[in-house]
């Protein structure tokens, strides 16, 4: 048998794409989409966010260096000691209100993530 490689383009590769995935009651960014922010990894927790434009819902990550009463903690996740670039957001009761039965549905939904125009710290899912 004669086998053909097959490589993934470089704009739909998870390594490069920005995108959240949304799940079990969790919020988790890719790290392409963390690295969207400059120094991501000093940010401990985040806001969340909701808005609505031209009909269509969006979804705001507003990361935060110190905490906030009505932010949510930051968890990142180690490999070997290290800690990888990547962050999750969890809370059933909230991603269910965001995604609606996405938010704590058994499989994951992945959305796309952009930066928010206006301010540094933002992030943005489009649903």
């Amino acid at each position: 048998m004669k086998w053909e490689m097959v490589k993934p383009k470089a704009m739909n590769s998870g390594r490069s794409t920005p995108f959240a995935s949304v799940g079990r009651g969790k919020l988790a960014l890719s790290a392409a989409a963390c690295k969207l922010v400059e120094n991501h990894e000093e940010y401990e927790d985040a806001q969340l966010m909701k808005a609505k434009s031209n009909g269509k819902l969006f979804v705001g990550i507003r990361l935060l260096k110190e905490y906030s009463a009505d932010a949510f903690h930051i968890s990142r996740k180690k490999v070997n000691g290290k800690v990888i670039t990547g962050m999750e957001i969890s809370n059933k009761h909230v991603m269910e209100v965001l995604f609606g039965v996405s938010g704590s549905a058994d499989k994951t939904t992945q959305y796309e993530v952009r930066k928010d125009e206006d301010e540094e710290n933002v992030l943005v899912i489009s649903l």
